[in-house]
């Protein structure tokens, strides 16, 4: 089972990259370059804490310690978005694939926002996603959201869509973390979490 990383401190920077498993083939005789779309895109998210006592940073050394077997999962925050009360959102109707994903359940004309991050909870496994062109959803709360990268899983009905503070969950990059105390006996700690899937 993934272990919750604390609440707070908040970071102090973040740096979120897609990890893109296709590519750009281009012939060795000068025909057209060609873009070739694999499945499997993920994010990787990398987090920086601001400086810490010691005694503050021990919960966060002792989630990430054990994080570096089970895995974590985070809060993702959303500088200068307020997600609002978007109602109790999931998957309207199983066997989607693609590029967009048909919900309900949201509140009547909620306003879904270019580039919001919202994670899909599937099998008790978080994926995160990102919302490509914005759309309201409808006064009986449904809406066909855009979003990158595709689907990653094939959702089932009723499977949760957290919108208000998405999830980020997966393995820590190159099997742990980084941290150190300064001479001020700070503690700073830094980690980057990869998808799993």
């Amino acid at each position: 089972m993934p272990v919750n990383l604390p609440a707070t401190p908040g970071p102090v920077e973040i740096a979120i990259r897609q990890i893109d498993f296709g590519g750009t083939l281009t012939p060795g005789l000068g025909g057209p370059t060609q873009r070739i779309n694999r499945n499997g895109n993920r994010f990787a998210v990398s987090v920086k804490l601001p400086p810490m006592k010691p005694i503050d940073a021990r919960a966060w050394l002792a989630a990430l310690n054990l994080g570096v077997q089970q895995g974590v999962r985070w809060r993702l925050r959303q500088v200068e978005l307020l997600p609002g009360s978007p109602g109790a959102v999931r998957v309207n109707g199983g066997g989607q694939a693609g590029s967009s994903l048909v919900v309900d359940g949201a509140n009547p004309n909620y306003p879904f926002r270019l580039g919001q991050f919202f994670s899909l909870l599937h099998a008790d496994q978080y994926y995160l996603h990102q919302i490509a062109a914005p759309v309201n959803a409808n006064n009986s709360g449904q809406a066909t959201l855009t979003i990158v990268p595709p689907l990653r899983v094939e959702p089932a009905d009723n499977d949760v869509i957290e919108i208000g503070q998405p999830i980020v969950e997966g393995l820590l990059a190159d099997n742990g973390f980084e941290w150190s105390i300064d001479r001020a006996r700070l503690a700073g700690i830094a980690f980057t979490i990869v998808e799993r899937g």
